[in-house]
């Protein structure tokens, strides 16, 4: 997406250091921050984007986004950018209870965010990607995300500024977290277009009326990204409590607006309101990049105009079956041709026709469907089609590299991985969830909520002339509140006697008792001393799926 250009005074220098690396498939860390950023939602469906889309607000009052941009500015400020600790490390989920954390707010995004991180997506990951989904919901721009933030364990030091701090003070914390003084005045102003002040939370500057709670909005568009904050202040008009508060000692925004005599607020609204909106993304991404020094940065996460959805071997109703799907990105405002064609094409992995000699097989897709588009892929100008296959297999062939061709009437596109082709990791060991029952054994109370604690029956297939010496399940549930870290276990698998072989597997079995909702797990097995695992799992079963009959033609490897 084309920006617009940035105004003089904020470099534009952090976005030039995003990494260039182009994306090839496997990437399950990538594929599951792409996910969560573009789709809004995580591995088993669950939408965090719903949340927030809309500029929604929050039952109870409060706006969604304005609470998690908050919770995004006060895990940051603590931030020491010399020494290089603290920042957007989600250390705030253990600093809830203290002083300078005060409102409601931000126990409700800690609570919402707790369900949505996972093996590949961290905590502070989540954080960064709902202040992003959140600015672009209420009409931001895309704030440009990258993945790898590292969770802290433990609290970090005290110092969020406070709303009766003198402006020096403030300065100095803001440039200890490493922002200069025209860049703190950008970031309050760009977070405080969003949202207001709850009488609730600080009593002291909003009074309530008539003994009902109040909240009192920054501007008079609170729950539009639209920096009027800085024009009706400069106006004089503004109500923002924080500028108008009865007691002088409470007017934060007001003496940080004027710390430089209103220049950059002037600045600010004189622009364009698309240099406006660039000017607060890229500050607001300086802020969510405000990390401690080990964190290593995956590249900037970009919409993947073809996305390799879960390919995977299994066994559904006595037949080994090999399934993947195809995501695709859609023009908003255009449909795909109706006479579109989506194939798969394959090589054996096994016998004397692997690696596509003498023969290769094809099949089309078995249904289409169109997964959910987050505010922030919507503004990148794109909906998903969805292209699902699952083809029966032989297990003396299996499945060795495979690829897909699109063609819309006279265009055809082939997707081959960048010329790597995809190819599956290895399949000595696979997952078979509808061989699995998960029992309902209960509930109890989980820090978002009343969660279903289930006994998961896990059945995973071994080759059946493979002799495992051990066959596992590491399996990782979503914490049980905010101070606490997400649980794991191993259980080990033994040898099913009620479930019989086929499709040239054996299969083992186990229990896990965990919460399902949020819960995924690794299947593996240590065959000859080597290790061999599929990779982040749900216990939900695929959609039912009509099976492809796939065909067999002469030998063809696109050219790349």
């Amino acid at each position: 997406m084309k920006m617009p250009s940035i105004p003089f005074f904020l470099s534009v220098a952090l976005l030039a250091s995003s990494s260039a690396t182009a994306y090839t498939w496997p990437s399950p860390q990538y594929d599951a921050l792409e996910k969560l950023l573009y789709e809004g939602r995580r591995l088993d469906g669950q939408s965090m984007s719903d949340l927030a889309s809309g500029c929604k607000a929050r039952p109870g009052g409060g706006n969604v986004a304005a609470q998690w941009l908050r919770f995004a500015f006060h895990d940051f400020a603590t931030r020491d950018a010399a020494a290089g600790t603290g920042g957007v490390d989600a250390s705030l989920f253990y600093e809830l209870d203290r002083s300078d954390n005060p409102g409601s707010g931000l126990a409700a995004a800690a609570n919402e965010y707790l369900l949505f991180a996972s093996k590949y997506v961290s905590r502070a990951d989540v954080v960064a990607i709902g202040a992003a989904l959140g600015v672009t919901s209420c009409g931001g721009l895309n704030i440009p995300i990258r993945g790898g933030r590292i969770d802290a364990t433990a609290g970090g030091p005290w110092g969020v500024p406070g709303i009766d701090q003198d402006i020096a003070t403030h300065t100095a914390r803001f440039a200890t977290a490493g922002l200069n003084p025209t860049e703190m005045i950008l970031l309050v102003a760009c977070g405080h277009t969003l949202g207001g002040v709850h009488s609730t939370d600080f009593p002291n500057v909003v009074s309530l009326a008539r003994g009902q709670a109040v909240l009192q909005q920054f501007d008079t568009t609170g729950t539009k990204f639209d920096l009027k904050v800085a024009s009706e202040y400069l106006a004089g008009t503004t109500r923002n409590p924080l500028v108008v508060a009865a007691n002088v000692t409470l007017r934060s925004d007001a003496r940080i607006f004027n710390s430089d005599g209103g220049a950059t607020l002037r600045s600010l609204v004189a622009s364009s309101p698309a240099q406006a909106l660039a000017s607060c993304n890229n500050v607001l991404a300086k802020m969510l990049e405000g990390v401690p020094k080990e964190t290593v940065f995956t590249e900037t996460v970009k919409i993947l105009p073809a996305k390799v959805i879960d390919p995977r071997l299994t066994v559904e109703n006595g037949h080994l079956i090999f399934h993947t799907d195809l995501r695709l990105t859609q023009a908003i405002g255009t449909n795909a041709p109706s006479n579109r064609i989506v194939t798969l094409s394959w090589c054996d992995g096994r016998g004397s026709t692997a690696n596509c000699t003498r023969t290769m097989n094809t099949a089309r897709a078995a249904a289409t469907s169109q997964p959910p588009s987050s505010p922030v892929g919507l503004q990148e100008g794109f909906y998903f089609n969805q292209y699902s296959f699952r083809v029966p297999i032989s297990s003396t062939q299996s499945v060795g590299k495979f690829w897909f061709t699109v063609k819309d009437g006279s265009t055809t596109k082939t997707f081959t991985n960048g010329g790597a082709f995809y190819k599956l990791k290895q399949d000595n060991v696979i997952y078979a969830p509808r061989l699995a029952q998960s029992l309902n054994i209960g509930s109890h109370h989980h820090g978002h909520g009343l969660s279903s604690r289930s006994r998961q029956q896990v059945v995973v297939g071994i080759r059946s002339e493979l002799s495992p010496s051990k066959v596992f399940v590491n399996s990782i549930e979503v914490a049980n509140s905010v101070t606490e870290l997400p649980v794991k276990s191993t259980t080990q698998l033994t040898l099913s006697q009620s479930i019989k072989p086929a499709g040239g597997y054996k299969f083992y079995s186990g229990t896990i008792h965990a919460n399902t909702d949020g819960l995924t797990f690794d299947v593996g097995a240590i065959i000859g001393g080597i290790t061999y695992t599929e990779d982040y799992l749900t216990p939900q079963l695929s959609t039912l799926i009509s099976y492809t009959t796939p065909s067999v033609v002469s030998a063809f490897i696109p050219s790349v």
